[in-house]
């Protein structure tokens, strides 16, 4: 990735993140949350994590909310998932 674009994201830690929380081995700084409680964003890496969209997921975890919505930026560098159907 840094080769091709000249700059990369800590693949490592994505699976984390898009599941809504920092990569536990690792310090993160400034979470905030939402009006319910949710983790919103959150700093690691130096990079900055906002997390959107919350809803339930799909079984076998039925009731527990995903966020649908992983924007990551660093910089001038930005990168916006988006989860159409969390089931797991």
């Amino acid at each position: 990735m840094h080769a091709e674009l000249g700059w990369s994201l800590p693949l490592a830690v994505l699976p984390e993140w898009v599941q809504g929380r920092p990569a536990p081995a690792l310090p993160s700084t400034d979470r905030s949350t939402d009006a319910s409680g949710r983790l919103a964003s959150f700093r690691q890496l130096d990079w900055t994590v906002a997390l959107g969209r919350y809803r339930p997921a799909k079984k076998p975890s039925a009731g527990r909310e995903m966020p649908h919505q992983v924007n990551a930026s660093r910089g001038v560098y930005r990168v916006r998932l988006a989860i159409s159907e969390w089931q797991i």
